[in-house]
């Protein structure tokens, strides 16, 4: 999953992300995208840079929790006994995450999320699990 996140706020963030595979066996597939919001908790959601001509400030969270909503699209591969099938599905649903900062610009992210995906010919709910690195622009 690729992350990108604008408009940021000490208290939310909006993001678009896309999810595909990087290994795929024979008849399965699942390519996303989304459009979500991250509202934090127990802590600020950004970097705080104060400057003056002699000294920088930089105020920088340890820890960093969030969750949201999250709405978007899927195309889906999948196999059955009969055939090889394939469905685009509508997504919405919620995420939940933290975030640790190693360094100024790097961190450690993991977050779960949780969506209802309803397309024309399956229903489902999508679980995805994610461990990744979260570096500022």
């Amino acid at each position: 999953t690729f992350k990108y996140t604008f408009m940021n706020f000490m208290t939310k963030h909006a993001y678009v992300s896309a999810t595909f595979p990087l290994l795929t066996g024979a008849g399965r597939g699942y390519f996303a995208g989304a459009v979500g919001m991250n509202f934090f908790f127990m802590s600020q959601g950004a970097q705080v840079v104060t400057r003056d001509r002699l000294a920088e400030l930089v105020v920088l969270p340890r820890w960093r929790f969030y969750a949201g909503p999250e709405v978007g699209g899927a195309y889906i591969i999948y196999s059955t006994e009969e055939a090889e099938k394939s469905d685009v599905v509508f997504e919405i649903g919620g995420h939940g995450g933290v975030i640790y900062n190693v360094k100024k610009n790097w961190g450690i992210m993991t977050e779960l999320s949780v969506a209802r995906a309803m397309g024309i010919a399956t229903n489902d709910m999508i679980i995805k699990a994610s461990v990744g690195m979260n570096y500022f622009l």
